[in-house]
């Protein structure tokens, strides 16, 4: 679930597209297999006794996840 807030909008901002200015959480990864899929991912990734805690950190990264960054969440 998304929750998409319009703060203001700027009348001479030079940009055609909005701009995140904050955020909290990171994306599933691709093929994750929806929010079932996740849940299990989230709970393998933060327990480091998981059987499953390294395949599933090597799987996420192959898959892009990795930690919101604000900076890089900008298109441009």
């Amino acid at each position: 679930m998304h929750i998409i807030k319009l703060r203001k909008v700027l009348p001479h901002y030079p940009m055609n597209y909005p701009t995140c200015i904050a955020a909290e959480g990171n994306r599933p990864p691709e093929d994750v297999c929806g929010e079932p899929g996740y849940d299990a991912f989230l709970e393998s990734i933060c327990d480091k006794s998981h059987p499953e805690h390294q395949e599933a950190l090597e799987w996420g990264r192959s898959q892009g996840y990795e930690d919101f960054s604000i900076e890089g969440s900008t298109a441009g």
